[in-house]
């Protein structure tokens, strides 16, 4: 970039349009590329010892290349700004539905836990009550047992005290014979 300090006098018309704006005489400067394609006038006026204000008059095709630069930027921006709110969106789909299954499958794993220990307990209430069945079934064998030999002790004790009262009546009955 160049720059040139002009004049009020040596300046375009298009920048004494915009200096009348002013109404003062002031110093402008010229800034310009190597090409001369764009260029920009800055106008410095000064208020007083201490300030000063700036204007600046650009070239028409300099102000439209701006322009179709600052939409080309937005442009991507809001396109990158949609993007972003797009993987946002799925980022936060995916995680719903993650976390989704997540407590679906936790639920069901737990639903099957229960369901185990409710069957695991049957299986032990019915294991106990088989022995329980089991017990008395061997409590009646053996009463069973003890009653047939109870029987059996008891017919034996009838015919032993048949035979003792045979023998009784045996021998009162020789007695009986050997006084005849």
């Amino acid at each position: 970039m160049s720059l040139n300090k002009q004049t009020n006098k040596n300046k375009t018309q298009t920048t004494k349009a915009f200096q009348e704006s002013w109404n003062v005489d002031n110093t402008w400067f010229r800034f310009e590329s190597e090409s001369k394609s764009m260029y920009c006038y800055l106008c410095i006026k000064v208020q007083n010892s201490n300030t000063f204000t700036v204007g600046c008059n650009i070239q028409l095709l300099t102000l439209l290349i701006c322009f179709y630069y600052y939409y080309y930027y937005y442009y991507y921006y809001y396109y990158y700004y949609y993007y972003y709110y797009y993987y946002y969106y799925y980022y936060y789909y995916y995680y719903y539905y993650y976390y989704y299954f997540y407590y679906y499958y936790y639920y069901l794993y737990y639903y099957y836990y229960y369901y185990y220990y409710y069957y695991y307990y049957y299986y032990y209430y019915y294991y106990y009550y088989y022995y329980y069945y089991y017990y008395y079934y061997y409590y009646y064998y053996y009463y069973y047992y003890y009653y047939y030999y109870y029987n059996y002790y008891y017919y034996y004790y009838y015919y032993y005290y048949y035979v003792y009262y045979y023998y009784y009546y045996y021998y009162y009955y020789c007695n009986y014979c050997h006084y005849l």
